[in-house]
Formats: structure tokens, C-alpha cells, sequence
């Protein structure tokens, strides 16, 4: 896609955050690499992680026992990740009006 095109679409702000976004993978997929690990993407399977917790409840699971937090809710997969030390920033949607 031409530049032209690229800035006639996007904002400026959105194209920081793609381009900040872009750096940070390739920074961490470096690093892995450094580390002279073969394997350095995710395991097939992460149960075998020892840097999960192992007092998680089933619901975290899926049926081939993988992780899979589209099965809990929004905030249990949010303290998962805060315990992780993954800090996923929260826009509260809109308040809800109280019933009278």
C-alpha cells in the first residue's frame, strides 16, 4: 500500500501505536533467539508450562487441555494475567443505569 494511502487512512497516533507495537515483538522475538532456544515459541502444550500456576481451576482449560481463557470471565482472565505480571490496561465500557 502506498504511503499516500496508509496516511489518508490512518491517523497519526494509530500508526505509533502499530509501529510501537511492531518494535516490541521484534525486540522480544530477538531475545528469544539470543537465548539459543530452538523452541522458542510457545509450547504445543501449555499445560507442560511450568510458568503456569497449577492450582488453576478446569474452566481455564480446554477440551485438548490447553489454556484457554475465552471460557472464564472477563475478570478471572484479567487476575490471571495481573498474576501473570501481564498488565493489560481496562476502558471500562459504559455505567450501568440502576434499576429503580
Amino acid at each position: 500500500m502506498p504511503l499516500y494511502e496508509i496516511e489518508e487512512r490512518f491517523c497519526k497516533s494509530d500508526l505509533a501505536i502499530v509501529g510501537w507495537r511492531s518494535q516490541e515483538t521484534s525486540y522480544q522475538m530477538d531475545k528469544k533467539m539470543k537465548q539459543g532456544s530452538a523452541n522458542a515459541g510457545p509450547s504445543e502444550r501449555h499445560y507442560n508450562d511450568p510458568g503456569l500456576p497449577t492450582n488453576l481451576p478446569e474452566k481455564f482449560f480446554n477440551k485438548d487441555g490447553e489454556l484457554d481463557l475465552r471460557q472464564v470471565t472477563g475478570a478471572e482472565a484479567l487476575k490471571f494475567l495481573h498474576l501473570q505480571g501481564i498488565n493489560v490496561p481496562f476502558i471500562p465500557g459504559p455505567m450501568k443505569k440502576e434499576q429503580p
